[in-house]
């Protein structure tokens, strides 16, 4: 039980982790100029999308029902769709 919850606990982690940092990636194109910067943050934000995609199938994939619902509710406290919207990615590049 204990290392169901700490596995639980880890992938938590890690998802919110890298939706944080993909989410601030984002941000931040914005602010940048055309070009290369901007081409080589694309491609990064693309890669770290896809590794949070991969992470949310491991999570169905080894979490209790219950474990995911409540991982579920804690990625999306801000926008009801961020776990959909991960799920479903799907790279341009």
């Amino acid at each position: 039980m204990h290392e169901e919850y700490r596995r639980y606990q880890q992938i938590e982690h890690d998802l919110l982790t890298k939706i944080q940092d993909a989410e601030h990636g984002l941000r931040q194109l914005s602010l940048l100029q055309i070009g290369q910067q901007q081409q080589q943050l694309l491609e990064s934000l693309h890669a770290l999308h896809a590794e949070i995609r991969a992470a949310i199938f491991i999570a169905e994939e080894l979490l209790t029902t219950e474990q995911l619902r409540r991982l579920q509710r804690r990625i999306n406290v801000h926008d009801p769709h961020r776990w959909q919207h991960y799920r479903d990615y799907k790279s341009p590049l």
